[in-house]
């Protein structure tokens, strides 16, 4: 009798979390319908004319031509005159030069801020999120102050290009970085950084320390400390994730400091663990259930430690920099190597997998049972390469499935 309720409780409880991250996931698609993408939105004549403009415009500040903003400005005017812009309904007052139109949600705001970053026009970026919110980002037009486009991001949380600036001459570089409030990533950036920043600082991680935020009500703006580098290339990628890993496990987390959105997980794994459980329904329905139960074992009974959350090469400077902490959280173990595994899944074989988690991350992690790691690190492998754009063929993740599952029901862990 003991045992039929304890099985319907746990039937019932497996049922509760599935079900709530179907909500989730639901919710996170639902507010991504109208998210912001280069190809989709602009289409393919005005990327290749934004690309081109850029190109030549990171040329002109390499090699200091002095009139380089006059050369911006002129490729700008010539863009606003021969180009008709896709997906949009009316142009902002500040880039026709004419009307009261104004961005109105995200989506537009993200839309011509990447298209006047591309030409370096810092007044009309400026002008865009002063007309949005009340917050006011750095002033491009200030005296001895430098100002300069740095790169672009595909996130649903943070404006799709981010700036570089110096407020005098001799001054520390700062990154800028403007978040949408509604969204919780601002909220899980100042949350690691609170929690962690200093500890991993210590450790050798360098997360480059945050020095200022401007919060307006749809807006938050951080200020970080510049950091300079490569990205890694891929042969050091998971030597180097390795001791981010440990890093991030061994130091000390006052845990009453942890912002509650930080113990959730985040909406992309949601989504990723989503579209997995779909595809375990069409190619593997069998092993929907035990792999339910799986989740559910790891979710309630795996330690948890930080982890940065979106942890590969691109976020790895060859400085040690680890940038982009937006997705940072207090998840199972397991969770960044999964990651890092997931990206790097290709054509590899089930074994050499396992024997690149074996060879990276099962040892030298005090307090850690090595089965927990490697089972859950290939258990986020798993979700994150079938939930993901497929990183893998469908004969691998089928084996990663089977392997995750009968590690489960053998007791191992």
């Amino acid at each position: 009798m003991c045992l039929r309720i304890l099985k319907l409780w746990k039937l019932r409880f497996v049922t509760d979390f599935t079900s709530d991250i179907d909500t989730a996931s639901a919710n996170v698609v639902a507010s991504e319908e109208r998210s912001f993408d280069a190809k989709r939105d602009l289409g393919r004549s005005l990327v290749r004319k934004l690309k081109r403009a850029r190109v030549q415009l990171v040329a002109a500040r390499k090699l200091k031509i002095p009139a380089r903003q006059v050369f911006a400005d002129k490729l700008w005017n010539q863009c606003l005159s021969s180009t008709s812009f896709p997906s949009i309904d009316a142009v902002p007052a500040i880039i026709s030069g004419s009307g009261t139109a104004v961005c109105n949600s995200w989506w537009e705001l993200k839309y011509w801020t990447f298209i006047a970053s591309c030409f370096e026009q810092h007044r009309v970026y400026e002008g865009l999120l002063a007309e949005y919110d009340t917050v006011r980002p750095f002033v491009s037009s200030q005296p001895g102050g430098e100002v300069w486009f740095f790169g672009s991001g595909h996130g649903r949380s943070t404006l799709n290009t981010y700036r570089c600036i110096r407020g005098a001459k001799g001054a520390v570089w700062q990154f800028e970085k403007v978040y949408n409030r509604s969204d919780e990533d601002f909220c899980r950036m100042l949350s690691m950084e609170s929690c962690a920043g200093d500890q991993l600082r210590a450790r050798g991680v360098f997360v480059p320390p945050l020095l200022d935020t401007k919060l307006g009500s749809r807006v938050g703006l951080s200020y970080s400390t510049f950091a300079k580098g490569r990205r890694l290339n891929a042969s050091r990628e998971f030597e180097r994730g390795n001791k981010v890993v440990k890093a991030l496990m061994a130091s000390p987390i006052d845990e009453s400091r942890l912002s509650s959105v930080v113990r959730c997980y985040h909406p992309n794994f949601l989504e990723a663990l989503s579209k997995a459980r779909n595809w375990i329904r069409r190619k593997k329905p069998e092993l929907s259930s035990a792999f339910e139960e799986v989740a559910v074992t790891i979710d309630q009974h795996y330690p948890r430690y930080l982890a940065h959350g979106d942890l590969h090469r691109k976020n790895m400077l060859t400085s040690g920099a680890v940038l982009d902490w937006d997705n940072s959280g207090f998840y199972p173990v397991g969770y960044d190597p999964g990651m890092m595994i997931a990206r790097s899944l290709g054509q590899r074989h089930i074994d050499e997998v396992e024997q690149a988690l074996r060879q990276y991350f099962s040892s030298g992690i005090s307090d850690v049972p090595s089965t927990y790691l490697s089972h859950g690190s290939l258990f986020y492998a798993f979700v994150f390469g079938a939930g993901k754009t497929p990183f893998a063929r469908d004969s691998l993740l089928v084996a990663m499935l089977e392997k995750i599952v009968k590690q489960a029901e053998s007791g191992r862990p």
